[in-house]
Parts: structure tokens; C-alpha cells; sequence
């Protein structure tokens, strides 16, 4: 008789890096206190504290360890004041980024921006620059949508990985100190339990998009500032399927967008024990949105569940690999032969 000896499959799926590509904790943004729309959305919202310490953590989160500048092209780790942030725009250059309501579709736009994550992360903090016509605090929201590729991010406003609605009243607002009407909105996983939901990126390149979900009828027009050309590569482009400006469905911006973008490195293994290794990969691909591979630790055996094979095509229909470390001897235990017993 060959009894399973590990009963529990471990799957480690991705191991945070000692050698990161991308900068971490600098500059702290931005200053709390300083700003008077910052001190009006305090009287509307419990969620954030006048001048507490807290604030600090607005993109780089010290309590939980580094913090990756995954994306940031306003240069926010070296000055991430609101006067950093504006000496780091192109002149006045703007364009649209709004999603309208549903009489206004025709003229919804979001204007997107690739970016590459080199270990696994869990997404903490996004930002943007954005010009509004009237009033900052009257825009509803913002969408934010991550795809997996250039092709599905010119083909719809929806992401594939992370397509997440952020009310207004989790984002912080700041107006830039030297151009009114342009404002800074930054939320994070700190203040924000959409942003703190949303799931894990693994490594490889995305395409974002953050856009302001306004009502023309009330508050007519936001647009998207331009970042300064020399900070970050001119291939950002924007979407808009209804083609209500004109410039085509699809349409090259000629410059950055003032996206930034920070995450928390993380370890990401499936807790709990599993009878059988068919259920911890099925565990895993349920869990896990974009997966692309999985190492399994086992001992080989499966005395139970499903036969392997059967989800052997549901791995290879999501593209994912199964990579096997098999422990324990290659050669069967001998099995126990009680000869005697003896009880008093």
C-alpha cells in the first residue's frame, strides 16, 4: 500500500526580487495642509484627516516595507510637491479624458499609457493631472482599466486585468499651485477599498488608462494634461469609440500622459490545504486573474480527486504553464508488516 505522504499541495506563485528594476521609497507626496480643495473635501469625507501623519502615505507606503515607482512621469520620486508635479508638465497642452453619460457616449475618451512591472505587485497608488472646466469636486469619479495588451487597449475602454470604478470621495485633490482649474488626483490602497481590492499584476507589460467619470450636462468638459517629452517616451495614444472629437477611434498623442503609478511588492503563495493536487491548481487559476505560470511542489502522488489529466486542457486553453518539483525518494516506501502485538 503507497500511502500519500504530503497531503497538501504547496504552489508558490511568484517570489519577490532582491535586485528590482524600478526605484523605490524617495520623495513623499504631496503635502497635507497646504492645499484649500484639500481642506474642503475634509469637510465632506471622514476618510481623510487634516494634517495627519497619515497623508505621507499617499504613494509610498513605509508601514508596509518598499515601494515600487512602477510608472511615473512627472518625475514624482524626486519632487512629489504639487510644484514638482507642475514644473513637469508640457506648457498647456491638454486633451480629453472623460466618460460622459450615456448622451454624451459618442464623445467618452480615455487616453492610455504602457508600463512593464518586473516582480509580482499588488497595485497601491495611481495619479493624474487633469484640467476641469468647472468644479473638481462634481466629477463623480474615475475608471480605472488595466490591459494585458497594446491591441485590447485600442479595441475598448474596458480593461481585461483590472477595470475598477473609484468613487470621488476616495481621491485625494489638489490643486496645482500656480495653474487654477488644473488639479492632481491621487488615490491610493491606503484611503481607497477599491484600490486595497484590486488584484495582483504579475510581471510582464500593461496599458493603463485613469479617466474621469464626469457629466457634461452639469459640469461640462475635463481634460488630461500633457507630462514634459523628456520624461518618458511620446507613445501614449488615446481611444475613443464613438470618434466624437474626430480624431479617429484610436489616435497617437504625440506625448506622455502625467500618469503615476506605485506598487507594493509582494510573495503570493494559495493558502490552506488541499487533499489533492487537482484542487490547489484549480485553487490557483480561480484566484489568480492573468496567471500565466504555476510551480507546483508535490511528491508526485494523487490517490485523490479528479484524474490530472483533466485539467492538464484547462491549463493549456489559459496559456498557463505547470512547472513540477517533485520531493521525496524515487523509489516506493516499503510497506509496515506488524509481525506482533502484544497489550497488557
Amino acid at each position: 500500500m503507497n500511502f500519500l505522504l504530503i497531503t497538501s499541495a504547496t504552489i508558490l506563485i511568484s517570489l519577490v526580487q532582491d535586485d528590482l528594476d524600478y526605484p523605490i521609497n524617495s520623495a513623499l507626496i504631496p503635502e497635507p495642509g497646504l492645499s484649500e480643495t484639500f481642506v474642503k473635501q475634509n469637510s465632506n469625507s471622514k476618510r481623510f484627516t487634516h494634517n495627519s501623519e497619515d497623508h505621507n502615505e499617499l504613494f509610498t507606503a513605509h508601514s508596509r516595507g518598499s515601494t515600487l515607482y512602477i510608472l511615473d512621469n512627472v518625475d514624482s520620486e524626486t519632487d512629489g510637491s504639487a510644484e514638482g508635479w507642475e514644473s513637469n508638465l508640457w506648457d498647456d497642452w491638454h486633451m480629453p479624458s472623460q466618460d460622459f453619460e450615456t448622451n454624451f457616449d459618442d464623445y467618452d475618451t480615455s487616453n492610455v499609457e504602457d508600463f512593464s512591472v518586473s516582480t509580482t505587485v499588488q497595485l497601491y497608488a495611481v495619479g493624474t493631472v487633469i484640467k476641469v472646466d468647472l468644479d473638481p469636486f462634481l466629477i463623480d469619479g474615475f475608471n480605472i482599466n488595466i490591459h494585458t495588451s497594446e491591441e485590447h487597449a485600442k479595441g475598448s475602454l474596458v480593461g481585461d486585468v483590472i477595470s475598477e470604478y473609484v468613487p470621488i470621495d476616495e481621491i485625494y485633490i489638489d490643486q496645482l499651485p500656480n495653474q487654477p482649474g488644473n488639479y492632481r488626483f491621487i488615490v491610493n490602497a491606503f484611503y481607497s477599498p477599491t484600490i486595497a481590492g484590486l488584484p495582483t499584476l504579475l510581471p510582464g507589460d500593461y496599458w493603463l488608462s485613469f479617466t474621469p467619470v464626469n457629466n457634461f450636462s452639469i459640469n461640462d468638459q475635463t481634460w488630461m494634461r500633457y507630462s514634459n517629452p523628456n520624461l518618458a517616451q511620446s507613445d501614449a495614444f488615446g481611444v475613443s469609440p464613438g470618434n466624437g472629437y474626430g480624431f479617429g477611434e484610436v489616435y497617437s498623442l504625440n506625448g506622455p500622459m502625467p500618469y503615476v503609478l506605485t506598487g507594493l511588492p509582494v510573495a503570493i503563495t494559495v493558502p490552506g490545504d488541499f487533499p489533492d493536487i487537482q484542487s490547489a491548481i484549480a485553487r490557483t487559476t480561480e484566484k489568480f486573474q492573468n496567471l500565466h505560470g504555476i510551480l507546483l511542489l508535490t511528491d508526485g502522488d494523487s490517490n485523490l480527486g479528479s484524474p490530472l489529466l483533466r485539467i492538464a486542457p484547462k491549463l493549456r486553453n489559459q496559456n498557463i504553464s505547470l512547472f513540477s518539483i517533485f520531493t521525496g525518494s524515487n523509489r516506493t516506501l516499503p510497506d509496515l508488516d506488524i509481525e506482533h502485538a502484544w497489550s497488557p
